[in-house]
């Protein structure tokens, strides 16, 4: 609070959607329902919660996530070869480290640059909000590690305040 008055908080809603310029995110979506279906139709209610339930939330979150969280589990035998779900998330996550490594270029060529979430959430914060704080959540660390590494190359670092579950109460309280 500045001056006791509470700062104005909205939600911006972000619609994303698989774009054809990225072909790689498009197929992972597909192979993690398939493997989904499978896990349902096993009637294997612990596998879903378990596998299932982790493997969408990586998903949704970033490919950075998801791969990290498919280097780490063993897949249960309903989703069939994981070799498939992995290579897929590799290409992804391939992708999506090239749209990272140069995120000034990849927005600076909107027409004809890669289709990424990271994209779509540096050109809202761009755009929509200026020089207001805006605060991200992720439940996932590899995600958190590619959006800070993205907003600094693109905002600057001085204009970037990052914490996580490892900062200290203080530094989070002043980031906020």
């Amino acid at each position: 609070m500045k001056g006791g008055k509470e700062a104005e908080r909205k939600l911006i809603f972000l619609p994303y959607d698989c774009d054809a310029k990225n072909p790689y995110e498009r197929e992972i979506f597909q192979a993690v329902a398939e493997c989904l279906e499978k896990l349902v139709s096993s009637n294997n209610p612990a596998r879903l919660v378990e596998f299932g339930m982790p493997l969408v939330l990586t998903c949704f979150s970033s490919a950075f996530a998801l791969d990290a969280f498919l280097a780490k589990k063993v897949f249960p035998i309903e989703c069939g070869s994981s070799k498939e779900l992995r290579t897929r998330a590799r290409q992804w996550l391939q992708y999506e480290q090239l749209v990272c490594d140069d995120i000034v270029k990849a927005m600076d060529d909107e027409e004809n640059g890669p289709a990424s979430r990271i994209c779509a959430v540096l050109n809202c914060l761009d755009e929509s909000v200026g020089r207001h704080k805006v605060v991200l959540f992720t439940e996932f660390k590899d995600t958190w590690e590619a959006y800070r590494d993205c907003l600094e190359e693109y905002f600057g670092e001085d204009s970037v305040a990052l914490y996580s579950a490892e900062s200290p109460s203080e530094e989070r309280e002043r980031n906020v």
